[in-house]
Formats: C-alpha cells, structure tokens, sequence
C-alpha cells in the first residue's frame, strides 16, 4: 500500500516544486516516507538550457538588434554566434524546429503562463489541478533577481524582492539591482497517471508501472517523453526516499504532512 500512495503524492510534490530530498531510510518520528524516483538530466538534453526567454527578447534598450540580430531578438544573436563559433546545442533546429517550445514558456518578456503572487499562489486559476488546489494570489507580484547586498564570501547574492513570510521561502534581498516578475507554464502535465496492467493476482506496480503523459507541446518540452522515463541515452535515474514531516495542525485528527 506504501507504493500506491507514493506515486500520487511524489508526483504532486514535484509538479509544485516544493520538495527536499532526505537519505534513504530517512527516520522521522511520524514522518511519511515515499518511494520516489529522481532523474537527473546533462545540459546537452534540447529540452534543457535553451534560454527560452533570452529567445524572444530584444534585450534590454534593444540591445540584441544594435548587435547584429537583423530581426531584433536575442535568439537570433544566440544562433548566429553559435553558427559562426562553432558553439553546440544552439544550431538551425534550435531557432527555427523548436523555436514554439521557447515562445511557450511563462516569463515576463514572453507574457506566457501566468505570474506568481508573494503568497507563492498564481494569478490566476490552475484548472489542471483539482478544485480544491485552484487557490490564487492576494498580493503583488513575485520579483527575483540580483541584490544589493552579497554573499558572506562577497559574490553576487540573488534573491526575492519581497516575499510573505511562511508562503515562499528562499533568499530575500535587501534591495535589488533588478528583479523580474516569477512566471511558471501551467497545462503541461495531465493531471492523471497511466498504469500498466498487472500480472493476474499482482498488484500494480505504482513506482515503476507509471506513465507521466503530455498535455500539450509547451516550453521545451519536445521530448517530454525522456522527462520520466529511463528508455533514453540522456536520463540517470536515483531512487531515494522523500519524507514529509508531520505538521501539527490545531483541531485537526487527519494524519497531516508538510512540504517546504
């Protein structure tokens, strides 16, 4: 019964961004420990590292168009000074085959997906996730970038530029050089899990018997197919375990758990 809760959970985790992975064995008083499965992927995979909003921007005071891109964008300038470096990744198919994927992904130059509230919430309803998970921000818009202020060992600090304390939790700058609005892409992922059939009188298999499937073709997801699943040169799979500490909860008898 431990892996069919696991599957719906570590997967609900994941989508949202939130979990911390612990060593396997992890031993929490009360703690629920999942069975999950981590796959790692090398930046030359072309779904990675596309730099999906540097794509379509012009640059700040059109600064990709006075250096060369005829049609004013970054992409163009990216791909031109890879052709002419001989630089890897960033070659014809990058900037004309795959060239939807990176208009597709949520970020403030694109105006795709939708901005984040300092609540950690959206702006607007996901309708992908269950009613009940269709919360939405009531406060300003969530900024990151680079700080005034550094690191202990006087390097470049980047962080929020504000946030709600207990809702978002990361490094908040004292100031900022510059931050942009977070946007995420929502609707890429069905919301429900494949299975496949079990043996007569076996059980199903919710670790390794489950299909993550597409929802649709956005930011850089063309081979969405590789993101979980081992059948591919580019992925090395970890098993561990993700354990979610009980969180006490006044009034509350239902055995509660909490992500950060």
């Amino acid at each position: 019964m431990k892996r069919k809760l696991v599957a719906g959970l570590a997967l609900s985790a994941v989508s949202f961004g939130l979990v911390s992975f612990t060593p396997v064995h992890a031993d929490v008083a009360g703690a629920a420990n999942l069975d999950i499965v981590v796959r790692d992927f090398p930046v030359t995979h072309p779904d990675f590292e596309n730099f999906s909003e540097e794509f379509i921007s012009t640059g700040d005071n059109n600064y990709c168009a006075n250096h060369g891109a005829t049609g004013g964008t970054c992409g163009e300038l990216i791909f031109n000074t890879s052709v002419s470096k001989g630089a890897i990744g960033y070659d014809a198919a990058w900037y004309t085959t795959y060239a939807p994927f990176h208009a597709t992904c949520g970020n403030g130059r694109s105006k795709a997906g939708d901005w984040i509230g300092q609540d950690g919430r959206p702006h607007l309803p996901n309708t992908m996730l269950p009613s009940y998970l269709q919360l939405t921000t009531t406060a300003d818009t969530l900024k990151y970038g680079e700080c005034n202020n550094k690191t202990a060992r006087g390097y470049t600090q980047r962080g929020y530029e504000k946030y709600v304390d207990g809702m978002v939790s990361g490094t908040k700058c004292n100031g900022n050089v510059w931050a942009n609005a977070v946007y995420y892409t929502p609707g890429m992922v069905q919301p429900f899990l494949k299975f496949a059939p079990a043996a007569a009188g076996a059980e199903i298999d919710m670790l390794d018997g489950v299909e993550i499937l597409k929802a649709k073709d956005a930011c850089d997801n063309f081979f969405f197919e590789h993101w979980y699943s081992d059948n591919n040169e580019f992925a090395k799979r970890s098993n561990t375990v993700l354990t979610l500490p009980p969180a006490n909860v006044a009034g509350s008898s239902k055995n509660i758990y909490a992500m950060d």
